[in-house]
């Protein structure tokens, strides 16, 4: 057997805990066993995985983006600091020519440190439109669907416009990983069927129906306002 992988994790909602227990049993007889370590915030995990901490981080957009940053450049797996609810909307408000300075902006800063993944801001920023005290909410899709994509409220909430789709969640390893470490992992892990009901038990935790290899080339945007 294999050298466990160590992969790390936020734990920005009690359920964390059973998806990567489960995560961790599900690869227990593989030829890439692993265990998890839970960190408090994004920031803390990136730190982590560049002292080598972890392998392997379960990053959000933002996370991965800013490993890609502090370490010149290298190859992913795949509030003010979420990337759908902050960032990006204001990066593509800019890009229109709009004076971004001159805007009266009111934030949410929930949950701090956990990139937007409890979407407790984006909630926060949908009463205040609801209580007509902003115009304007800037949400994810998760969020948006998470409602009834206005359905539940058809008089009340509208889509007016979205970016391209990207990958919101990441896998990400420093360069220094062997692959013949990692490419058994990666392919266990696209392996879990949602047909099977004890993955599928784990996958609908994650609120996922399977594991994608990534797609980079919707964070061309995310990359430029971090930047």
């Amino acid at each position: 057997m294999s050298e466990q992988l160590l992969i790390g994790a936020v734990a920005y909602t009690p359920n964390v805990v059973p998806i990567w227990e489960g995560i961790r049993e599900y690869f227990a007889e593989s030829p890439a066993p692993m265990d998890f370590v839970l960190f408090s915030n994004y920031g803390r995990q990136v730190e982590a995985l560049r002292a080598g901490q972890v392998d392997i981080a379960w990053n959000t957009n933002l996370a991965y983006v800013r490993t890609v940053l502090q370490t010149g450049g290298r190859l992913a797996l795949g509030s003010a600091d979420s990337a759908q609810a902050a960032i990006l909307p204001l990066y593509y408000l800019a890009r229109t020519g709009a004076d971004v300075d001159r805007l009266e902006v009111t934030r949410f800063d929930s949950d701090i440190g956990k990139h937007g993944d409890t979407g407790r801001s984006e909630l926060d920023a949908i009463d205040a439109v609801l209580a007509g005290e902003a115009d304007i909410a800037a949400i994810g899709i998760t969020t948006w669907e998470g409602i009834g994509g206005g359905e539940l409220m058809p008089e009340a909430l509208e889509a007016v416009w979205q970016t391209e789709p990207y990958c919101h969640c990441m896998f990400t390893a420093l360069d220094t990983l062997p692959a013949e470490r990692y490419e058994p992992w990666v392919n266990t892990l696209l392996a879990m069927d949602w047909e099977r009901p004890e993955h599928r038990r784990i996958l609908e935790l994650e609120g996922l129906h399977r594991w994608v290899r990534p797609e980079l080339d919707g964070y061309a945007g995310l990359f430029a306002a971090v930047e």
